[in-house]
């Protein structure tokens, strides 16, 4: 796109035009040009071809214009003024006619923004008719018009745009908590204050690894402390908010690459909501008025940006581009030991539905549900300690001190924990066989064997048949062992 232009033409070239009359579109022999925010750049622009008009008008667009136009031949392309090279060529019906023309156009007053005109074609055939102008809302056109501009006042997550193309654009969680101090936020996240890094040598540490080890960097302002995580997420969990929340609040937006976001609030070591931020978030009244005026069903609003509004509105204190210049400016940040994962019960609803997250059936490998679900909870959980001893003794490690403690004691010793957390890390050691001894610490014993089960099959490696069949052998015979 340049000139301010582009266009759905039958020729390549883009003729200057004259948008007075709407503001936005220019019927020209052969389609029509369409004017633009940017000068020169890219805009994003869809095109439909229908059979007839659209049965209602479309919402969410601040200029709506359509208009009739004649092509001579058919087989219009979008163009730009200097290029026809585009991936809309030769789009509409291939022969010639009166066409009609929806033009859509949202973000035309946001050309310091990379990347925010849209823009929607909709062309079916029909006689030539009036122009109809459906929506006139952005201050572009109005000025075009030779009309004052209406008075619109900026969206509240106009503050952040900064931080679309700053270090943290494409992932990251942002996380402001209240009531604390840093070293206290670092303990909460897994961190160890007395150990930091470069922030520069993690990075590339964890890039010649093509590890995604979670770490963060905090900075003081005062009022509250923020943890900024470089494509992490520890800030959005459950039990990070709740330890960081102890003192006072904590709010965290998380968002990756995919489009995954996750918006997060905690007061007093209790999260009030975490949620991925569709339509109408259902909030508690703690939350309720964070929330206030922030469309997060409206897909052209950023949805990353308004949970930061969300957080600040929550916490009393967001993220500036200059908290994170100083930041990165300091050039220290923290490794963390993630916490375990979480353990879920296993309970089915009447009927074989099941309570709480989408997850597999009750079922171990090699046995059948029927026989756990027979077994009474002592005899439960003597088959799952014993298949967690089974999987260390296979995996060589039956006499570390902290394992035989963790068994004999039936839960993970404080070392043993730690040893168990830091495992989980890329260069972790046997991450098997402590995720099976954290697995048969789960309240539901039926989850306890199954998932205990699943683990150990890992950690005993060329030994896996045997320690099914035996675990098979106790399911049929428990009394027997």
């Amino acid at each position: 796109m340049f000139g301010h232009r582009f266009a759905l033409l039958e020729d390549a070239g883009v003729p200057e035009a004259d948008f007075g009359g709407n503001g936005l579109v220019a019927v020209v022999p052969g389609g029509a040009v369409i004017r633009t925010g940017v000068e020169t750049g890219h805009v994003r622009i869809g095109l439909r071809i229908l059979d007839g008009p659209p049965p209602d008008v479309a919402t969410g667009w601040e200029e709506i214009v359509e208009v009739s136009w004649r092509a001579a031949v058919g087989g219009a392309s979008v163009v730009g003024p200097h290029t026809s090279d585009s991936h809309l060529r030769r789009v509409t019906p291939p022969w010639p006619g009166d066409y009609r023309l929806r033009v859509h156009a949202r973000g035309r007053d946001d050309t310091d923004e990379r990347d925010a005109e849209y823009y929607e074609l909709v062309v079916w055939q029909a006689p030539a008719a009036p122009e109809i102008v459906y929506s006139r809302r952005d201050r572009l056109g109005h000025r075009l018009r030779g009309e004052p501009e209406p008075a619109r006042p900026d969206q509240p997550e106009t503050a952040y745009r900064w931080l679309r193309h700053s270090t943290l654009g494409e992932a990251a969680t942002v996380t402001v908590v209240t009531g604390t101090n840093v070293a206290d936020v670092l303990r909460a996240f897994g961190a160890d204050p007395a150990r930091p890094e470069s922030m520069r040598a993690i990075n590339d540490d964890l890039m010649r690894r093509q590890s995604i080890d979670p770490w963060v960097a905090m900075l003081d302002v005062g009022d509250a402390v923020l943890a900024v995580e470089y494509n992490g997420w520890q800030g959005s969990t459950a039990p990070v908010l709740t330890r960081v929340s102890a003192g006072g609040r904590a709010a965290s937006m998380f968002w990756n690459i995919n489009a995954v976001t996750r918006l997060s609030f905690a007061e007093r070591g209790e999260v009030l909501l975490r949620v991925e931020p569709f339509g109408d978030v259902d909030a508690p009244p703690p939350v309720t008025a964070t929330l206030a005026d922030l469309d997060f069903a409206d897909h052209y609003r950023n949805k990353r940006l308004m949970g930061l509004v969300a957080v600040q509105r929550f916490t009393g204190h967001g993220i500036t581009a200059e908290d994170l210049a100083r930041i990165e400016a300091a050039d220290i940040g923290f490794r963390i030991v993630p916490d375990l994962p979480t353990l879920y019960p296993r309970r089915p609803k009447p009927g074989g539905k099941r309570l709480g997250p989408a997850l597999p059936e009750v079922t171990a490998p090699g046995i059948p549900a029927e026989a756990l679900t027979a077994l009474p909870e002592p005899e439960l959980r003597d088959l799952t300690w014993w298949i967690a001893a089974e999987a260390a003794r296979y995996a060589g490690l039956g006499d570390d001190p902290d394992i035989a403690a963790s068994i004999a004691a039936r839960t993970l010793t404080p070392d043993a924990h730690l040893r168990a957390r830091r495992s989980q890390l890329d260069d972790g050691e046997h991450r098997w066989v402590w995720l099976a001894l954290h697995r048969a610490t789960n309240p539901d014993p039926v989850a306890a064997a199954t998932d205990t089960m699943h683990a150990a099959r890992y950690a005993a490696g060329p030994h896996a048949a045997n320690l099914v069949a035996n675990a098979q052998a106790w399911t049929i015979r428990p009394t027997a062992q």
